[in-house]
């Protein structure tokens, strides 16, 4: 199983397994908090989705 591109690839195949560097590490670490804050961010707006439709069904 490999993980990356053909540039950064990263096998994880048991004792294997080839170091990873600080450089591949701090863009793997980058590209998590980006995608922790995208999700942050669409959860917060699915919360205001379902506080307008909790509204709407209300004011039924």
């Amino acid at each position: 199983y490999v993980l990356g591109s053909a540039s950064q690839m990263l096998a994880a195949e048991g004792s294997k397994e080839q170091p990873v560097t600080l450089e591949y590490r701090g863009i793997v670490e980058q590209q998590l908090t980006e995608m922790k804050m995208l999700v942050m961010s669409m959860a917060q707006r699915l919360e205001k989705i379902e506080v307008g439709l909790q509204e709407d069904c209300d004011d039924m």
